[in-house]
């Protein structure tokens, strides 16, 4: 190889070090090795006197497309309740939808999460609450473990870094 070969080789080995470098978050993200969010942990709990004593229907709606995720998180929970079906055949692959019910007196309980949670920009919470402090949706992907306490009219959220 010739001195002229040698460091055109140099000159294009140092020019795509410094791109990757300067571009550092988004080769990470093509790479597969950073994620949209750092939830890691869902744990729910239920006090004795939650939703007047009845089951808290709720979801947490992992939303994979900016777009979508502003519309979603306007939503109350009786809404989402409410169109919850229509909006899950409209948006598709944008979305990923895990169901739950919770009762009165259920002790911390740690919730599975989907495969590719971390991918979603955005995580709500919607609950179907009687009451209407209870119904307004929850933003938990600025979190790395949250802890979501089911209680009379509301729910409380406690943010950890388990």
């Amino acid at each position: 190889m010739s001195f002229y070969q040698r460091s055109n080789l140099l000159a294009i080995t140092v020019l795509c070090a410094i791109t990757l470098s300067l571009s550092g978050c988004s080769v990470k993200k093509y790479l597969g090795l950073s994620h949209a969010n750092n939830l890691k942990h869902i744990s729910v709990s239920c006090s004795q006197d939650c939703n007047s004593h009845s089951p808290v229907e709720y979801d947490l709606v992992f939303v994979f497309d900016a777009g979508a995720a502003s519309s979603l998180s306007s939503l109350s929970g009786p809404q989402w309740f409410r169109d919850k079906q229509s909006l899950q055949l409209s948006l598709g692959p944008k979305i990923t939808t895990v169901s739950h019910d919770i009762v009165p007196l259920t002790s911390a309980t740690e919730l599975s999460l989907p495969k590719k949670s971390r991918d979603a920009v955005a995580v709500l919470l919607f609950a179907n609450y009687l009451a209407a402090p209870g119904q307004v949706a929850a933003a938990l992907q600025g979190y790395k473990s949250v802890a979501i306490s089911f209680e009379a009219s509301k729910y409380q959220i406690k943010a950890g870094d388990k």
